[in-house]
């Protein structure tokens, strides 16, 4: 493996760790950087080709095409891969993408709650917005985790 593609997984390995845990370490300054940047990612794993761009540049540096074929699945999915790779943990990649995804969540609850109480924002002004909110949150809860796990 060449550098440029070392140099890469270091960077993918940076993101991957300030996606997860940033909300509990950077800096109050920048957390709402975070907030606002962290959304760009998670879309940018979700659009059509369903990889990070990161993922996608290194494949291109790996294989030296602009539209690389990769061996097997666990070489396209940087955070999965890495994983499988070297923790040796075996689950499925769905439920590793929704674990994934639970810790993201977290991180960005973390971060968004230190930066409430950094500008003492009020979150709920009143109850009829906290009402609203509960429903709104609790109706998406209920509505997005079954179509997660199809139930037959």
């Amino acid at each position: 493996m060449n550098i440029i593609s070392k140099l890469l997984e270091g960077i993918h390995l940076l993101i991957l760790l300030l996606v997860s845990i940033g909300g509990y370490i950077i800096p109050k300054n920048y957390v709402g950087v975070y907030l606002l940047i962290l959304p760009f990612i998670i879309l940018d794993w979700n659009d059509k080709d369903g990889l990070c761009f990161v993922t996608r540049l290194q494949n291109m540096v790996s294989y030296k095409s602009f539209n690389p074929k990769v061996k097997d699945k666990v070489e396209e999915n940087f955070t999965y891969g890495l994983l499988s790779k070297f923790i040796n943990i075996d689950i499925s990649e769905k439920t590793f993408n929704f674990l994934l995804y639970v810790i993201i969540i977290l991180s960005w609850f973390a971060g968004y709650y230190r930066l409430v109480n950094k500008h003492n924002i009020k979150l709920f002004p009143d109850n009829i917005s906290k009402y609203i909110t509960i429903f709104i949150v609790t109706g998406w809860i209920l509505v997005t985790i079954p179509q997660y796990y199809k139930v037959n």
